[in-house]
C-alpha cells in the first residue's frame, strides 16, 4: 500500500494514518477515518492502530488468539491483548457482561476494578501484552463476554499529574490521581509507573468509544 510521502505533526494516530493511507485516502473518512474498515475484516482503523495490525490486511484473529482463557491459578476468565507503546493517545478498556447469547440486546456492558482487574503484562519490544482478569467467580455465571475497547484521547495526560491517562485508567478506572499516593508496597504511584510496577493487586478500565473486539468465553461445564 502506497503511503503518503511525508508525515505531518499531531497525535500518534494521525501519524499512523499517514503511514497507511495516501493523501487522497486521508481526505476520505470512509477509508481512513477511525471507524472505517477498508479491509472489511470487522476491525476498525482505530482498533488496527491499537493492536498494531495493518488496516489493509484482512487478518481479524480468532477470539482465542487474543487470550480468551481461564487463569490456571485463579480459575477466572482472562483477556490478553497487545498495547502499542507509541500509541500514548489511546486508552484501552476491557468490559465484562453476563449473557446467554453473544448478541443479547438486554446485555449491559460494565467495567471497573470490581469487575475486571489488571493481572499483569510483559514487554514485547514496541508493545506490551496486557492481561486483564474477570473478577466474577466462575460458578456465578454460566457465560461471560469480555470486550476490548479503545478510546482516542486528545492528550496523553489530560490532568497533568505526570501519570499517563491510559495507565491510570488501566489500574484504577479513573484519572486525576495523586502521583504521591502509595501502593500496597509503599511505593509512590509515579515510581510504580516509571518502574513498570503494578500499583495494586487488582484493577482496570472504564467506558468510552466504539472500536471494540468482543470475545465469548465459556465457563467449564457450560
Amino acid at each position: 500500500m502506497l503511503a503518503a510521502p511525508c508525515a505531518f505533526g499531531g497525535q500518534p494516530f494521525e501519524q499512523w494514518r499517514t503511514q497507511h493511507f495516501t493523501f487522497e485516502q486521508l481526505a476520505d473518512p470512509t477509508l481512513s477515518g477511525p471507524d472505517a474498515d477498508p479491509d472489511q475484516d470487522g476491525r476498525s482503523n482505530l482498533l488496527e492502530y491499537a493492536l498494531g495490525t495493518d488496516p489493509w490486511v484482512a487478518d481479524m484473529p480468532a477470539a482465542e488468539s487474543f487470550g480468551g482463557a481461564f487463569s490456571p491459578l485463579s480459575g477466572h476468565l482472562t483477556l490478553t491483548y497487545p498495547r502499542q507503546k507509541a500509541a500514548d493517545d489511546l486508552i484501552y478498556w476491557v468490559d465484562a457482561v453476563e449473557s446467554v447469547q453473544p448478541g443479547d440486546p438486554e446485555a449491559v456492558w460494565q467495567t471497573g476494578y470490581d469487575l475486571v482487574g489488571f493481572a499483569g503484562h510483559w514487554d514485547a519490544g514496541s508493545g506490551d501484552w496486557v492481561t486483564i482478569e474477570d473478577q466474577a467467580p466462575p460458578a456465578k455465571v454460566p457465560r461471560h463476554l469480555l470486550r476490548l475497547r479503545v478510546t482516542l484521547q486528545a492528550t496523553a495526560d489530560a490532568d497533568g499529574n505526570g501519570l499517563p491517562d491510559w495507565w491510570e485508567v488501566q489500574h484504577f478506572a479513573r484519572t486525576a490521581l495523586n502521583p504521591n499516593w502509595l501502593s500496597p508496597d509503599g511505593v509512590p504511584l509515579w515510581q510504580c509507573y516509571v518502574e513498570g510496577r503494578n500499583p495494586r493487586a487488582t484493577a482496570s478500565p472504564s467506558t468510552a468509544n466504539a472500536a471494540s473486539l468482543s470475545l465469548t468465553v465459556l465457563t467449564p461445564g457450560f
